[in-house]
């Protein structure tokens, strides 16, 4: 019967956490008071909150030989049941701090070693334009080959170090390693490109900032015409190009070439939205003769300039592929192979910023590719252009 009794008063179990008391004072009588309630099963959950912190009260109770062995027993299980939970809980702390301190020390030592990383960045940054200042100055002293080839061999270390840590950096801080914002543009480009192996020649920064310049100062008008005839021809360019698995950029050639006329014809009698010569038109499928000139037609043209950009990515697969397949199809395949024999390691610099950076190739090609990347930089940021 006193089980049951006990068992079933629901003030005897708290219906709420207990809460560490603040006020000492007053332990004989308080003792007294939770003693009687307990023998005469009246006791609350406040009296047992108060009681289950103090070890010694409930010692003392017990001492007193007052309870009943039920009692006694239950005033022992609910000490015992409050303490392990007040365990339980202060060891869910300690876990819970202990794993703060370790994340937040991981975190920190991340962002030491970042940080570390963003300024290995820079000062590599910085070697390297030094290293392509050294280069240029020597091609223009007439230095000896040997010089030169030391210069370069050094430029590939340093550059491989580079890139190496530049994959690591997240993009949002490209603007502290790029502080030129062309650069920070271009670098967008050459990544969708697929290049991951290079460094921006000085020279190619201050072509593609002047025809910039041009584009949208003499050239302005120009350069507005291009943008609109774009809306007519582009997306018939982009469904040819994505059939062939062919980077979009390419189709800025064509804005290059012709500004996306179908009649332009150039000097040297080229035709075209792809102003193909001739000989190159026929090689693709075209038909060109008195009577028919398909080089003319916007969908005949573009599938045939497909076929050939394929085949010049193809000629030069590998680093730089997109670059040269570009340059190549201004000079012609055959020039850009010869500018790539002309390359004393072709196994450490077979790519076009080698090439551009020798000066290996015709004047009008090292002004062919900077026209070109200057014109999706416009394109793709007209409104900070002002167009």
């Amino acid at each position: 019967l006193e089980i049951s009794s006990i068992q079933d008063n629901d003030s005897l179990f708290p219906s709420k956490p207990c809460t560490p008391l603040l006020n000492n004072g007053g332990l004989g009588s308080l003792t007294m008071n939770i003693e009687h309630k307990l023998i005469n099963n009246q006791i609350n959950a406040d009296d047992m909150c108060k009681l289950m912190n103090k070890t010694d009260r409930v010692e003392k109770i017990m001492q007193q030989g007052n309870l009943s062995r039920t009692q006694t027993h239950f005033l022992q299980t609910a000490f015992r049941s409050h303490h392990k939970s007040k365990n339980k809980f202060l060891a869910i702390i300690a876990l819970i701090t202990v794993v703060f301190l370790l994340t937040t020390g991981f975190f920190s030592v991340r962002m030491f070693q970042y940080k570390n990383t963003l300024n290995e960045a820079q000062k590599l940054k910085r070697q390297l334009e030094g290293y392509e200042q050294k280069i240029s100055e020597a091609q223009s002293s007439g230095a000896e080959q040997d010089e030169i080839t030391g210069l370069v061999n050094e430029f590939e270390k340093t550059r491989s170090e580079f890139n190496s840590i530049r994959m690591a950096l997240r993009k949002e801080d490209f603007n502290s390693v790029y502080k030129d914002t062309v650069e920070l543009f271009l670098n967008d480009i050459l990544s969708r490109f697929g290049e991951t192996d290079y460094h921006i020649p000085p020279q190619m920064l201050e072509r593609v900032k002047f025809h910039i310049s041009e584009f949208t100062g003499p050239l302005r008008r120009t350069t507005q015409n291009f943008f609109r005839r774009k809306e007519s021809y582009f997306p018939m360019i982009h469904r040819v190009f994505t059939e062939n698995n062919l980077p979009l950029e390419l189709s800025y050639i064509s804005m290059l070439e012709s500004g996306f006329n179908i009649h332009a014809v150039s000097h040297a009698g080229a035709v075209g939205l792809w102003q193909f010569m001739p000989h190159t038109g026929r090689r693709y499928g075209l038909r060109v003769d008195d009577h028919i000139d398909e080089r003319t037609d916007p969908q005949k043209a573009t599938l045939a300039a497909a076929a050939y950009l394929t085949d010049l990515i193809s000629i030069f697969g590998g680093r730089s592929s997109i670059m040269l397949a570009m340059a190549a199809y201004n000079a012609g395949e055959a020039r850009i192979i010869g500018a790539l024999r002309r390359i004393d390691n072709p196994m450490q610099n077979r790519c076009f910023w080698y090439i551009y950076r020798m000066q290996l190739l015709a004047e009008e090609t090292n002004e062919y590719i900077p026209k070109i990347l200057a014109l999706m930089i416009l394109d793709e940021n007209r409104e900070y252009y002002g167009f």
